[in-house]
């Protein structure tokens, strides 16, 4: 398996596994468990920030592009949009790297990129 393949899947698998603890916190508050929604919402934080510090840098480094800043609304909703917009993404090019599709590369790349720069800008304002 080549590097690139590698980190696609670990930036996936930890992709979503970011959308569903933040998707049970806000569950959890809405029935009013509020320390299970904290528990929740501190594992899905410290994923984030690891894949901030890890995977993510790694992918942008191996694609060839440079992280970019961003202006969005700081929610969680969006959060968790972006980071579902960024394993769409993720999963195209590991289907491409896969020999499944050579044309979907550049559509994969550039839906990497740009939520990669999103999911940046708001879980650094959001969380820090």
């Amino acid at each position: 398996m080549s590097e690139l393949m590698k980190i696609l899947s670990e930036c996936i698998e930890l992709s979503f596994d970011m959308m569903k603890n933040f998707s049970l916190s806000e569950y959890s508050i809405n029935e009013g468990e509020v320390k299970q929604s904290m528990e929740q919402l501190k594992r899905a934080t410290a994923t984030l920030k690891t894949c901030q510090k890890d995977c993510f840098l790694e992918l942008a480094e191996e694609l060839g592009f440079e992280i970019e800043e961003v202006d969005e609304d700081l929610d969680k909703f969006n959060l968790m949009s972006f980071l579902s917009e960024f394993g769409v993404g993720a999963t195209m090019l590991l289907k491409v790297e896969l020999g499944e599709d050579v044309e979907l590369k550049n559509i994969a790349i550039n839906k990497i990129k740009n939520s990669l720069g999103k999911v940046y800008y708001l879980s650094n304002h959001m969380f820090d």
